[in-house]
Parts: structure tokens; C-alpha cells; sequence
């Protein structure tokens, strides 16, 4: 497998940093205290602005008392605000979920602290390739009265080549992917194998892909592939569950035809 120890020095910084910056952690506000629920991804498509995450974070949620820190350690936050909601019928069962952020301060605070992702970073998975879930788990999550603290997890998986043994709630083999989930990992933030926690608050997160980059000039954009959206883990069966982006694609039509199109031909070969 592909890890840390096959970047530089510095690109592995660059790495780090990129991973840090992408992924958003998702609160909801009780009114006494936040409590973290999930993690999602900025999307642009055009001039529009997305929150990509899992369909089962925002369940029973109030869309007004969903926040996103602007800095982890002040606890300082803000609300959504104004957005849309699109997730594929309940019947499809496909757990995805695209948050368009309307508001104009909203959206200029997501741009000023995230990066974002944008529709050519989106690919298939390729077997055997390094995959990486970067989240924030509820258990690396301590909130005080005036602040968050906050560790990202980020560790090296592996897909795995068949659906695992035994039962999988709501399965759907065209759009379903599995991966790894040992026990213990090398961990990207630390360079260290580590006890894998409890995932609940990482749901929602983007897997990602090491794809390689010959070009001129090596970028984590360049070199990160998106290609899952993580949704349920088996940790005593060695697995979790991420969705892939054709669903996405699907609720993109909704408003971009061609960006749907283009996404698609991305994802399918055709």
C-alpha cells in the first residue's frame, strides 16, 4: 500500500494541510450545547456552492440550527443559513445528500475557511489503489462552553474486491463500496499506526483516493481523487461503506444538465 513514506517531506505537509482545510465538520446546535453529527465536503458546481454528506446526518435535524466552526479551537461558529436540500428518493435508499449554501455571508465565510472540490476532482475507485477517510469522529470531538476542540482522523485503507460476508442493511451493489477497517491503521496527521476509534461523526466524509501525478507539479488536488461519500461502518466485521458519486451526478441534473452529463461520462467511461 501507498502511504506517507512514498511523498516527500513536503508534499506530505502539503497533504496534510489539504486534507485539514477540505473536510467540514457538521454541528448541531441544542441551544445548551453543539453536538457534532457528521462531516461533509464543499462542492462547486459553477457558481454554486454545496455541502456534500451522508443523507442520515441531517435526518431529524432542524435546517436552522446546523452550524460548521469557522475555527476549531475558539469554538466560534456559524449557522447554514439559508440552503436547499436534494437527497435521491427514499426508496433508492442511496445515503447522500447535497446542502446548497444560499446565504451570501454563509457562503462567503465556507469559502474564506475551506477548500473546496470541484466536479474534475471526482473519479471511480481503482482496485488495489490507497484510499483515505478523513473525518472528524465524535469521540476526537470535546466541546466547552466557549470552545471546540477538535482532532481529524485521517488513515490508509484498502477497498476490498467483493462485499463482505453476512448482512449489509439496504445494499445496493451498482452503487455501494466497501473498504477495510482494521483495528489499527497508519494515521496521515500523525505518521503513526494507530487504534482506529468509532467512526459515528466521521459519517458523511469524503474517501479519497492516491492517484499518481507525473505532472510537472505535484498538488494535493492533483493527487487526491473523491471517490466516495462514507456512510455505515462493521467495525467487528473489518468494513465500512462509503456510496459513490453517481447519485450526485443524478441530483446535479436537477439544475446542470451538461455538468450531470460531463460527471457521469467521468464516473461510467461513457
Amino acid at each position: 500500500m501507498t502511504d506517507s513514506q512514498t511523498l516527500s517531506s513536503t508534499q506530505w505537509v502539503l497533504l496534510q494541510q489539504y486534507l485539514f482545510e477540505v473536510i467540514v465538520p457538521i454541528f448541531y446546535d441544542r441551544g445548551d450545547t453543539l453536538v457534532p453529527i457528521g462531516t461533509g465536503t464543499l462542492l462547486e458546481v459553477g457558481d454554486r456552492l454545496f455541502l456534500i454528506t451522508a443523507a442520515h446526518v441531517l435526518e431529524g435535524c432542524d435546517g436552522d440550527k446546523l452550524v460548521s466552526p469557522w475555527d476549531r479551537k475558539s469554538g466560534k461558529t456559524a449557522s447554514w443559513g439559508t440552503h436547499g436540500y436534494l437527497t435521491p428518493r427514499s426508496s433508492d435508499r442511496l445515503d447522500v445528500a447535497m446542502v446548497e449554501l444560499q446565504y451570501p455571508e454563509t457562503i462567503a465565510d465556507f469559502r474564506k475557511n475551506y477548500r473546496r472540490i470541484t466536479l474534475d476532482q471526482i473519479a471511480p475507485p481503482t482496485a488495489g489503489a490507497t484510499h483515505i477517510l478523513a473525518g472528524y469522529p465524535e469521540c476526537m470531538t470535546t466541546v466547552g462552553d466557549m470552545t471546540i476542540d477538535q482532532r481529524p482522523l485521517a488513515y490508509y485503507t484498502e477497498m476490498l474486491s467483493d462485499p463482505p460476508r453476512g448482512w449489509v442493511d439496504f445494499h445496493n451493489p451498482a452503487q455501494d463500496l466497501f473498504f477495510k477497517l482494521e483495528k489499527e491503521a497508519r494515521e496521515l496527521f500523525s505518521g503513526k499506526d494507530v487504534e482506529v476509534p468509532k467512526l459515528q461523526g466521521a459519517s458523511g466524509c469524503v474517501i479519497w483516493e492516491m492517484s499518481p501525478y507525473d505532472g510537472p507539479l505535484w498538488t494535493p488536488q492533483r493527487a487526491l481523487k473523491a471517490v466516495g461519500i462514507q456512510r455505515s461502518q462493521k467495525p467487528h466485521d473489518g468494513w465500512f461503506r462509503a456510496t459513490r458519486w453517481l447519485p450526485v451526478a443524478q441530483l446535479i441534473a436537477h439544475f446542470d444538465r451538461q455538468a450531470a452529463a460531463e460527471l457521469t461520462v467521468s464516473l461510467l467511461g461513457e
